[in-house]
């Protein structure tokens, strides 16, 4: 019988996901956009085929494709994509409401 992600459990597939959410945030720290041009620094560093405009708009977005998957996948991306965020706006919204400023 062949092997397939259906027969792995959740904990491998949640270890899977945390390399994949990983890599999502090392690709958005780059603040990188298609059609500029890198830097020497960025070609030293060894991102010459981003420099050459060799990579996908996707990239980034690896945990938003496995959440596409199947429901499975769908159930565990789902607390990594909708992640509650504090805001300091949002606390001093808490503790002190519109209507007592």
């Amino acid at each position: 019988m062949p092997a397939t992600l259906d027969k792995l459990p959740d904990e491998l597939l949640k270890l899977i996901l945390d390399h994949v959410e990983t890599a999502d945030q090392i690709w958005r720290d780059l603040k990188l956009e298609k059609g500029k041009v890198a830097t020497s620094a960025g070609q030293q560093a060894g991102r010459d085929d981003v420099a050459k405009g060799r990579w996908s708009s996707t990239y980034g977005h690896g945990v938003f494709a496995l959440a596409h998957v199947d429901k499975r996948w769908n159930a565990l991306a789902r607390p990594v994509l909708f992640k509650v965020r504090s805001s300091p706006l949002l606390l001093l919204l808490l503790l002190y409401p519109l209507d007592t400023l």
